[in-house]
C-alpha cells in the first residue's frame, strides 16, 4: 500500500468514526504511517548539458533552455518572464509566480538576452505603430493601470510569433512563447543523445545540482545557487 493510500484510508477512517458516529479512535494514532519516499531530481552532467545545448537547433528555444539550466527557473516562470523583470546591472532576475523571488542572471547569457530583447523591443514598437502592442496583465495591475498593458516593461520576455485572440476578454494579443515548443525542443534533444543509463527523456527546468551547473553559471556566486530555488 503506498503512502497516498494509506493516509486517504486513515482519513476515511477519522471521518467516520468522529464525524458521522461520533467515537473516537484511540488505537488509530498508534498505527505506523508509511513514509512518502523521497524522489531525486534528474540531474544532468556538465558534458550532457553542453550537449543538449548543441541539439537545441532553434536559436530563442537555447536561450531558453539555458536560462532554464542555469538560473534554476522553472518552465513557465520563464516563458513569462517580463521585460522588466530583468536586471542587467545587478545579473539578476525577479520571478514573479505567486510568490516572488530572486534569481541570479548568468553572465555568458546576459549578451544574449540583451540581444534577444532589442530584438523583442522593435517588434513591440511595431505592434504599437499597427495600432495593438496590448499584453495580458495581472487583474490588479490592469484596475490600476490599464495603459501598462502598451508599456515595453510589461511585455513578454519571449513573446509569441503571432497574435492570439484571448478566449476570456475577447482581446487580440501578442501572447508569450508556447511552452510546449521548449518542452519538444528539449525532449528531442535528449532522445538524439540518449545513453543507456539515462533512458528516460530529460525534463525541462530540472537544474544541475542544485541549481548552478557551471557549465552556464560560472560566473554566479555558488552560495546563492541554495537559496534562490523557490
Amino acid at each position: 500500500m503506498t503512502s497516498s493510500t494509506q493516509s486517504q484510508a486513515r482519513s476515511a477512517l477519522l471521518f467516520l468514526y468522529q464525524e458521522v458516529l461520533g467515537q473516537d479512535l484511540p488505537w488509530l494514532s498508534a498505527v505506523t504511517r508509511a513514509n512518502k519516499p523521497a524522489r531525486l531530481p534528474t540531474v544532468l552532467t556538465r558534458d550532457e548539458m553542453h550537449r543538449l545545448y548543441r541539439d537545441v537547433d532553434d536559436p530563442l528555444l537555447d536561450q531558453v533552455v539555458r536560462l532554464l539550466y542555469g538560473t534554476g527557473m522553472r518552465l513557465m516562470e520563464c516563458v513569462r518572464l517580463r521585460a522588466k523583470d530583468v536586471d542587467f546591472a545587478r545579473h539578476e532576475i525577479v520571478v514573479r509566480d505567486g510568490k516572488d523571488r530572486v534569481t541570479m542572471l548568468p553572465m555568458s547569457l546576459a549578451k544574449r538576452l540583451k540581444r534577444h530583447r532589442k530584438v523583442a523591443k522593435a517588434q513591440h514598437e511595431a505592434d504599437l505603430a499597427l495600432g495593438r502592442g496590448e499584453v495580458w496583465l495581472p487583474v490588479a495591475r490592469a484596475v490600476n493601470d490599464p495603459n501598462a498593458s502598451r508599456d515595453w516593461g510589461w511585455q513578454y520576455g519571449f513573446p509569441a510569433a503571432g497574435f492570439s485572440l484571448d478566449p476570456r476578454s475577447g482581446a487580440v494579443r501578442r501572447h508569450h512563447l508556447d511552452e510546449k515548443r521548449v518542452q519538444r525542443a528539449v525532449r528531442q534533444a535528449a532522445f538524439a543523445r540518449r545513453s543507456p543509463s539515462r533512458p528516460h527523456p530529460t525534463p525541462c527546468a530540472i537544474p544541475s545540482p542544485p541549481i548552478c551547473p557551471r557549465a552556464a553559471t560560472a560566473s554566479a556566486p555558488c552560495r546563492r545557487c541554495w537559496t534562490t530555488r523557490g
